[in-house]
Order: C-alpha cells, then sequence, then structure tokens
C-alpha cells in the first residue's frame, strides 16, 4: 500500500474532471436529476476521501513517528487500517446512504412543492379570470363591472377626464331565443361579444356582458362626438351577423338599439347615476323604431 502527497493531490485534481464530467453528463436531464447526480457525487467524494487516502496519510504518520523504520510505519499503519476500515467503512457507507437519500428526498419535496405552488398559482389566476369572465361572450360581466367601475371613475374625477357610457340591447332577442332556441341565441352573444372585444380594446375602454342580451361600454377619456361615432360604427357592424336557421333555409340577422352618454366625472357622480343616464338613451332607441343610437352630454 502506498502512503503519498502524490495519491492525494492526485485524489483532488480528479475531483474537478468529475464534476465536469457530470456536468457534460447532465445536459439532458432536468434540474432536479442534475442536482442528484451532484450531491450523490459530492457525498461519496468526500467520504471515501476522508476514510481513504487522507486517514491512510495520518496513520503511516503516526506509525512513523512511534517506529524506528519507514517500513515498520508502514507495517504498523496496514495493520491499524485493517483493524478499523471494516468498522469505519459500514458506519459511513450507512451514513452516506442516509445523509445522500435525505439529501436527494428535501431536493425532490423542493421541486414538489414548487411546482405544486406554481399548479396552484395557475389554478387561482383561472378561478379569478372565471369568476369576472362571462362565458359565453368572454368579456367580462357585471360583477367585474361593479367592482371596477367606481374606480375608474374615481381616477377619471382625479384627471379630470370624461367618462361614457355606451350601453347595447340586441333587439328582439327573446324572439330569437323562441324562434331558433337558446342554442342560436348563445350562438348570437358569442357572436356580439367577439365583435365587441375587437372593436373596444383600448387601454381606457373596457366591455361587459352585463347579462341577457345587454352589453354595456366604459370609455374614459373619449370625446364624446368620437364615441357616438364609434357606437354607430358597432351599430353597423351589428347589423352584418347573422345567424343561420337549422329548420329553414333562412338567416336571422341581428340588430341593436344603443344609447351613449358622456360627462366629465364628479365627486357626487355615481356608476347608478351614469346607468340610468345611459338606459334613458336606450330606451329612447327602442321606442323611437329600435336599431338607432341616440346620445346625450352633459
Amino acid at each position: 500500500m502506498m502512503f503519498g502527497i502524490m495519491n492525494i493531490k492526485k485524489s483532488h485534481a480528479s475531483f474537478v474532471d468529475e464534476v465536469i464530467k457530470i456536468q457534460s453528463e447532465s445536459r439532458d436531464l432536468n434540474w432536479q436529476e442534475s442536482i442528484e447526480h451532484i450531491l450523490q457525487f459530492l457525498i461519496r467524494w468526500l467520504v471515501f476521501h476522508i476514510i481513504g487516502d487522507d486517514k491512510k496519510m495520518s496513520v503511516a504518520v503516526k506509525a512513523l513517528e512511534s517506529s524506528d523504520s519507514l517500513e515498520m510505519a508502514k507495517v504498523n499503519a496496514v495493520d491499524t487500517l485493517q483493524g478499523i476500515n471494516g468498522l469505519v467503512a459500514d458506519t459511513v457507507l450507512k451514513m452516506y446512504f442516509e445523509v445522500s437519500t435525505q439529501s436527494i428526498e428535501l431536493v425532490r419535496e423542493k421541486h414538489r412543492r414548487f411546482v405544486a405552488e406554481k399548479e396552484l398559482r395557475c389554478l387561482n389566476k383561472k378561478l379569478q379570470e372565471l369568476a369576472i369572465t362571462d362565458e359565453l361572450s368572454g368579456l367580462y360581466n357585471r360583477r367585474y363591472f361593479n367592482i371596477m367601475t367606481p374606480d375608474i371613475l374615481s381616477k377619471a374625477q382625479a384627471g379630470n377626464q370624461t367618462v361614457s357610457f355606451v350601453s347595447i340591447d340586441l333587439d328582439y332577442f327573446k324572439q330569437l331565443n323562441d324562434e331558433l332556441g337558446h342554442l342560436k341565441g348563445d350562438e348570437a352573444i358569442t357572436k356580439v361579444g367577439a365583435l365587441l372585444s375587437s372593436q373596444f380594446n383600448g387601454v381606457d375602454e373596457i366591455a361587459f356582458r352585463m347579462g341577457g342580451e345587454e352589453f354595456l361600454i366604459v370609455l374614459v377619456g373619449s370625446e364624446h362626438h368620437r364615441c357616438v361615432r364609434r357606437a354607430e360604427k358597432f351599430r353597423e357592424s351589428i347589423a352584418t351577423l347573422s345567424i343561420q336557421c337549422d329548420r329553414h333555409e333562412q338567416r336571422h340577422f341581428l340588430t341593436s338599439s344603443i344609447g351613449v352618454y358622456s360627462q366629465q366625472s364628479e365627486a357626487n357622480v355615481d356608476i347608478r347615476y351614469f346607468l340610468d343616464k345611459v338606459d334613458k338613451c336606450l330606451y329612447k332607441a327602442k321606442l323611437t323604431g329600435r336599431n338607432k343610437v341616440v346620445a346625450e352630454c352633459l
């Protein structure tokens, strides 16, 4: 058996090569498996280095100090190592497997928690979106309107901005449901929702489905005449939409009545005030023939 500085240097030098080798072999593995490989190598290397070359050197030096010759020191060192190696090796190996297993399990547990937390965040985000989104139209629902609009009005007031409500009601929607069925009614809602999303998607404009065939758009900082012009364009776009009747070779073309109300946001003006004003415009559009836009500005 050889005892010497060269063996220890060689062992230390091989450490870096082994790490580089593990790094190269781990390129196709995920980060968890890579860490497990590195942990296993580090623990194994430290354990066998301590009870290997370092221990051999230590025993040899002590044997040399108490012996008359180098040869006798080697013999004494071998005898000593043979007596303790079995016990130490068994003990350390058990410790190694326990520590490495626990370390790897900790890494796996951390990874499982990371994945679980990520999935939980995604699930919470989806639940939040479902809670504020109308399924058929893909627009925000009335619940989100009630949550967001007070803050919108408050910010508009602070910025001295005009707020416009555009209320849209599909004409003869009940008749469409009764004659063609509710699935066709759902189809109409979906088409109108997609059209709203494509035409009103600016930073300071939000579209909602308020319920049934009623939709609402809240715009901030837009001039009244521009809102009216866009409402008229949207009315014309809706008039191009149609629903195919399965029983007959006919199509039901959609029309809409639209009310527009604009006013600078003030401290004493709330959601109910704007809704009341825009509803009056909408009802006037319905009472005077439907398929038209009625607007008012204060």
